[in-house]
């Protein structure tokens, strides 16, 4: 059982492992952490919480956007993870059903509940449709790691001194960590091996976002700048002064746009710092987020203080170009009080067809899923799931085969070696993809900031400088 001094220790120091069923096992040693309201290392226990189910009319539902899929192209299933203040995780599955007149209805089965950390949870991340992978940060210091289809804890990582504020996984091979100490880590989820520790922020860190490649992140803080990493090499590459402390950033899914969220608006700007749009709302504003429609347009989920997500394509720009603002097409209402979070996943429905599937947290204690009508502007939830006034703070939602949730003992073996195969091959391709066009275009575009004085140089310089002051304080 780990002490609570060592959640406390450098991760360049001590670099956390997590355990795998191999044979490699006894060279792995285990982190773990227990606490009087963990689970004891047990699959979590069911929720007893009845789920609603509504559908909708279908007069309304023919008018949906429906577009076919072929078999495979899709998931057929949505897995949602939510953490709460009270430090519960909460695990639901869903379904899209075609009925037999023609409506669609969306269907939520609760997998899990239990309280997953020493204290609340900051941020949660999946891995992704064909990983196993979930991770959780809390103010604990510490990440936990998850198996989501055996249900279990794998371990904990440490190697943060403060709350972790950002968890997501650049690719399905590595996992970006950011915290209120100053540094993001980039473990390898193969072993879970601390890779990169990467500094820069003077303060904390509110928000870390990777690249679509996989190959840069940019994240923001308390001191009032954007920055650029390379996540290849560990080190920044560029910086951005901004004039208020942003709490969120993140990229479009194409790679081609990301989106500052500070106070009452978003800012959206392209990878040469020109500011495409900007949205300003009465009341603060807690999350930002982006999916593609069905027709391919970059839609951003904006969710806000008024219980309200409003759905922009901010492929469809409106006013002059130094005011733009993005096309409103949606509407998510029900929520009694403030959206702490949303975010979006394409799936199929029983039939085959595919859809978006709108997820949202809140402080009234619901998790609620929407499907979205172009031709109505606001629009009710399709499900709920009630978790009884738990103050949700994180979330995070994937598609996921239902098949594959399902193993024998006999082949668990088999299937942690096939996976860290297939990790192998993706460690392969993250060093040697060196002339990736996307990645190429970015790099000229930051450059050509840094042309026209935009960005500012001299990250490595700034981290040498610091080293060096803290060298002659010692030698005082």
């Amino acid at each position: 059982m780990a002490k609570p001094s060592e959640l406390k220790r450098k991760a360049v120091a001590t670099p956390a492992t997590v355990p795998r069923k191999s044979k490699k096992a006894e060279d792995a040693p285990i982190k773990r952490q227990r606490s009087e309201v963990a689970v004891r290392k047990a699959k979590p226990t069911k929720a007893h919480t009845a789920v609603r189910k509504e559908t909708h009319e279908q007069q309304e539902t023919h008018s949906h956007k429906v577009s076919p899929a072929a078999p495979g192209s899709a998931p057929r299933g949505l897995r949602i993870v939510a953490g709460s203040y009270e430090r519960f995780l909460y695990g639901i599955e869903g379904v899209v059903h075609r009925e037999e007149d023609g409506n669609y209805t969306v269907s939520l089965t609760p997998r899990f509940v239990f309280p997953a950390h020493v204290s609340s949870i900051r941020c949660v991340a999946c891995a992704g449709r064909d990983s196993k992978w979930l991770a959780t940060g809390g103010m604990d210091e510490t990440i936990k790691v998850w198996d989501l289809r055996r249900r279990k804890e794998v371990g904990a990582l440490t190697g943060h001194e403060g709350t972790i504020t950002s968890l997501s996984f650049p690719t399905r091979t590595f996992l970006l960590s950011a915290s209120e100490d100053g540094t993001m880590n980039l473990y390898r989820t193969r072993d879970w091996a601390l890779l990169r520790t990467m500094r820069g922020h003077k303060g904390r860190i509110n928000s870390a976002s990777a690249h679509p490649s996989g190959r840069v992140a940019l994240s923001v803080g308390a001191d009032r700048m954007i920055r650029m990493w390379d996540l290849r090499r560990g080190m920044g590459s560029a910086s951005v002064k901004i004039g208020a402390e942003a709490e969120k950033i993140v990229w479009d899914t194409q790679g081609k746009r990301f989106a500052v969220l500070t106070g009452r608006q978003v800012l959206v700007f392209g990878t040469n710092m020109s500011q495409l749009a900007r949205i300003e709302h009465p009341k603060r504003l807690h999350d930002v987020c982006f999916t593609q429609s069905n027709d391919k347009h970059e839609w951003m989920l904006v969710p806000t203080e008024a219980g309200v997500v409003h759905i922009y394509d901010v492929d469809d720009m409106q006013g002059s170009e130094d005011e733009a603002t993005p096309r409103e097409v949606a509407r998510l209402v029900g929520h009694s009080n403030r959206v702490r979070s949303a975010c979006a996943t394409h799936i199929q429905a029983d039939d085959q067809t595919q859809h978006v599937l709108f997820t949202t947290i809140s402080s009234d204690g619901l998790i609620r899923v929407f499907r979205v009508d172009e031709s109505r502007l606001e629009h009710e939830a399709s499900a709920h799931y009630d978790t009884k006034k738990s103050r949700l703070t994180c979330l995070s939602s994937v598609g996921f085969d239902p098949d594959a949730t399902e193993f024998d003992e006999d082949e668990e073996e088999e299937d942690d070696e096939d996976e860290e195969e297939a990790d192998d091959d993706d460690d392969e391709d993250y060093d040697d993809e060196i002339d990736n066009e996307e990645l190429a275009r970015l790099e000229e575009e930051v450059r050509q900031a840094r042309e026209a004085g935009i960005i500012i140089e001299g990250l490595d310089d700034e981290e040498e400088e610091e080293e060096e002051e803290e060298e002659e304080q010692e030698e005082d």
